[in-house]
């Protein structure tokens, strides 16, 4: 629903949290705050790194028939974690969702229901788009969910606002269906041992149409059939480069900036140019501090 930034990425999101006796240490597998390796080819995306010695492969995998896939693969020795899957949602057509997603977002109705694999969480777009009722479900292929949200004032919190860190991050989930006016899907997984190698796979499934009210998982033959496609799946992966804007390049910019203005402020005549160069002085300004504090928090691993 909401477009990502530098600062902050997107917030869909994958966190690995290890328990350890003197806290949780939470770790974004994936988007821009990962510290980790991205590749790709024409079928998927995978996230790789290391932290806190875990090894760790995300692979992306968007089938034909609107069901993606996080294949989680984690490597260790004796470590205690689980996973949170974050998925922010709107399931209403673009226009709708840029201009107004609280009003998008208050007419979503969610249904936590009970598998074989514990919670999945759906979602229907109650209002008409167009005469269809798009839907959205979260899951997990084969592991245990024990707990869920379905708000973004659930997992930030106003607390948020002043420290940058979500309020659940290194908590449980409430296991609460919370309709407010931010929808945002965070599954929970039960805690797990990982010695040598583990694996847990989530998953998303959309259908543009859901005629009736949710009362029942309908689709949980097609993701089976889907994942076993993606299983068979072998990738040519190209890693991706990462564009990086210096803050050398930034200051550099800002000291130029200021030189034009000085040998030129007493021939300027026209007050709109002088006003030009100071806007695009304040940009730079402005650049420079969101991509400092980008690459300050957003590279560096959140400790709980």
């Amino acid at each position: 629903m909401f477009n990502g930034t530098f600062r902050d990425g997107s917030l869909n999101n994958i966190y690995l949290r290890i328990y350890e006796h003197d806290g949780v240490k939470v770790v974004p597998l994936i988007g821009g705050k990962s510290n980790g390796e991205i590749y790709f080819d024409s079928n998927s995306m995978m996230f790789e790194g290391d932290a806190f010695g875990i090894s760790y492969r995300v692979r992306f995998t968007l089938s034909n028939h609107l069901i993606w896939f996080y294949e989680v693969y984690l490597n260790g020795k004796n470590f205690e974690v689980d996973l949170l899957y974050c998925q922010d949602i709107s399931i209403s057509n673009k226009n709708a969702c840029l201009n107004n997603e609280l009003y998008t977002s208050q007419y979503i109705d969610h249904k936590a229901i009970k598998s074989s694999n514990g919670f999945v969480v759906c979602s229907r777009q109650n209002q008409d788009q167009g005469g269809k009722f798009p839907y959205v479900e979260h899951g997990c292929i084969n592991g245990n969910i024990i707990s869920y949200s379905t708000d973004q004032t659930q997992f930030f919190s106003l607390e948020y606002k002043k420290s940058g860190v979500p309020y659940l991050i290194d908590k449980d989930l409430p296991k609460e269906n919370y309709q407010f006016e931010l929808a945002y899907i965070v599954l929970q997984t039960e805690k797990m041992r990982v010695d040598d190698n583990k694996n847990i796979c989530f998953y998303g499934l959309f259908r543009e149409d859901y005629k009736t009210s949710i009362e029942t998982l309908k689709y949980e033959e097609d993701v089976v059939i889907e994942y076993l496609k993606v299983l068979r799946l072998r990738n040519n992966f190209e890693k991706l480069k990462r564009v990086q804007m210096k803050e050398k390049f930034l200051l550099k910019s800002l000291y130029l900036m200021k030189y034009v203005l000085y040998i030129t402020r007493g021939s300027l005549k026209s007050i709109r140019i002088m006003n030009y160069f100071r806007f695009l002085q304040i940009i730079i300004l402005m650049l420079f501090f969101r991509i400092r504090k980008f690459y300050v928090r957003g590279h560096m691993v959140i400790s709980l």
